[in-house]
Formats: structure tokens, sequence, C-alpha cells
């Protein structure tokens, strides 16, 4: 057994808990980047989510450092009932939507802010996770007060793939047939006035999330699916885009990624994804 096995399951001894867990990487060493999950055939997977960092493998001592396997996830996650069912769950009010420092920070609506977060739950704020037609299949709890990991991830028990976000209106100008692909939900929903906008909850997609964007771009004539990643996954961008055909765009970032960008670099983003 090498040494990231071991790391895995000495994490794991200590903690003895259901569900995707969350470590820092032994490998390329961010904090709380390590994914672990139970496997089908017993013991536990890893993967890394780190931009840059391929560390995977399993605890019965098959780990490697290479490109992360292609692997469906949907049955050795742990699945979650609504967030408005979970006993501690607590929703926004309109005084305290309007007046959300993230509206503020990401230069979002009140709309969009709900559209975002629309509550609490276990000190977290609860980011939905939408498909493509805006029924939820699962959320993010995301922390923005330095608790970490930082995000965790709870898919619904009828939603277990693909877990991607999508943030989108009823009808865009007819010039703009693009849709955008970003990290996080906050960066989607800035862009979501504009153009249809996929969060990937990450800097990967499995093969049933690109089938359902390929899907989505095909019923709307959608042209260009513009691939937007922060400055610390710019190598990833180009082999992302990849994965969409002659459709994919590869827009890397070498500044603020989209939703701390201020309203002129925003514009030009914008402006840029039209073409």
């Amino acid at each position: 057994m090498n040494n990231h096995s071991k790391a895995v399951r000495l994490f794991l001894e200590e903690r003895s808990r259901d569900g995707l867990q969350y470590m820092d990487c032994p490998e390329c060493g961010k904090a709380g980047k390590l994914m672990i999950g139970t496997a089908d055939e017993g013991g536990h997977w890893y993967k890394c989510l780190s931009a840059g960092c391929a560390t995977f493998g399993t605890t019965s001592g098959t780990s490697q450092i290479a490109p992360a396997k292609k692997t469906d996830l949907g049955g050795t996650r742990k699945l979650y009932q609504s967030y408005q069912n979970e006993d501690h769950y607590r929703e926004y009010s309109d005084s305290e939507i309007a007046g959300h420092s993230l509206g503020e920070r990401f230069s979002l609506s009140r709309r969009l802010v709900r559209t975002l977060t629309p509550g609490t739950l276990e000190g977290r704020a609860v980011q939905p996770i939408y498909t493509p037609r805006g029924d939820v299949r699962g959320y993010v709890l995301r922390s923005y007060d330095g608790k970490t990991p930082k995000s965790l991830l709870r898919p619904y028990r009828d939603f277990p793939v693909p877990m991607i976000s999508w943030y989108t209106r009823t009808n865009y100008p007819k010039g703009d047939r693009a849709i955008c692909i970003v990290e996080d939900q906050p960066s989607a929903v800035r862009l979501s006035p504009y153009f249809p906008s996929v969060a990937l909850l990450g800097t990967s997609i499995s093969e049933q999330g690109v089938e359902e964007v390929l899907r989505s771009a095909t019923v709307q004539g959608v042209v260009r699916i513009c691939v937007i990643l922060d400055m610390d996954a710019a190598d990833q961008v180009i082999p992302l885009a990849r994965k969409f055909s002659s459709k994919g765009v590869p827009i890397p970032m070498f500044g603020p990624d989209v939703k701390d960008m201020d309203t002129q670099t925003f514009d030009q983003l914008v402006r840029l994804i039209r073409g």
C-alpha cells in the first residue's frame, strides 16, 4: 500500500461517517481537496479536485499518479433529501436577500441572489443544483467564512448524475447563441442574464454532463459552448473545450474569475463571448 492509500485509510479510521468526505490532498497539499467515497466493491475511492493534480485511487492499494479515470460516481454517493425538508434549514427573508453580501460582491440582483442561495443549513449557504429545465437535483453547502471544506455536495436520490448546475432565463437575444461553462455557481449565476450558463462545481465534467450540455445546445441552436475556467485551471481549458467537439471554445482567465470581475472587465467578457 503506497503513501496515498495509507493517508486515506488513516483519515477514514479517524472519521467513521457515511457519505462523501474531504481531506487535505497528500500529493498537492491543497486543503480539503481530496474527495473520498465508498466503493461498490468495498473499501473507498478517492480523487483530488485540485486543478493540475491527478491523484486518485482506492484504499485497497491501487493508487497512482495519472490522468483521472473516467468513472460514474452515481452508485457510490450518499444521496440526500430536499434541503427544505432538513430540520435546520432556514430560508432567507426578503430583507436578508436585499442586503445579502453575495449580491454586492458578485453584482447580483435580488432575484439572482435567491436563485443562487435561498437559505442556510448547517451554518453554510445552500446553493441548489438545477437541471436545464430548472428542477432541483441536489445542492451544495458553501462556506464563505473560512470553514473547510469550502463546499459539500448533496445529490438528491432521484438525480444521482450529472451534478452540474444550470442557470437560464426564458428568452435570450437571438444573436447570442452560446452556452457558458464555468467552475462555480456564483460565476454561472452572474452570466445567466446574458447566456445560458452551467456551473461544473469544479474543473471537470462527466460523460453524462457533456451529453446533457450537447443535447441542450442542439435544442437551443447553440453554436458555441464557451469554457471559462479560473486562472489556476488555465491548463485545463482547452482539453475541456474539446469534449464539446467543434462547438467548444476555450476562454482562459488571466485575472479575477467571473464572479469577482469589475463591471468593465465583465462587460468585455460578455462582448468576447458574443463574438
